[in-house]
Formats: C-alpha cells, sequence, structure tokens
C-alpha cells in the first residue's frame, strides 16, 4: 500500500482478507481463554461451544442478580 498524491491507497483483497484472517484468530484465542484449561484437549468446535456455554452461564447469572 503505497500513497499517491498524499491519499493512501485502498488495500487489495488479499490484504483485507488476511488481517480479517488475523483478526478472527486472535478473537479466537481470546474465547479459548475463557473456558478452564482441562477442556484445550478437544477440537476447536468443541472448544467453541464450551466457550458459548460458559458465556451464556455468566449472563444468566447477571441477568438474574
Amino acid at each position: 500500500m503505497t500513497k499517491m498524491n498524499g491519499t493512501p491507497l485502498k488495500p487489495d483483497r488479499k490484504t483485507t482478507e488476511r488481517n480479517r484472517r488475523i483478526h478472527m484468530k486472535s478473537l479466537c484465542f481470546k474465547l479459548s481463554s475463557l473456558i478452564p484449561p482441562n477442556q484445550f484437549k478437544t477440537s476447536k468446535e468443541s472448544r467453541r461451544r464450551a466457550c458459548l456455554a460458559v458465556i451464556q452461564g455468566i449472563v444468566s447469572n447477571l441477568s438474574s442478580t
């Protein structure tokens, strides 16, 4: 990405997709950090389901108080 006449060029599709994948990967790591470490030996889909269950439990606890 270079500048022409002082205005930045729009990133190409490949760069945009790469940045999106990097962002999603970091979000998945943050999400997986919410579940206990002993459940990390499962597949990615199982970890996502476990994270979702933990988040839903936290939300229900917060809404009941």
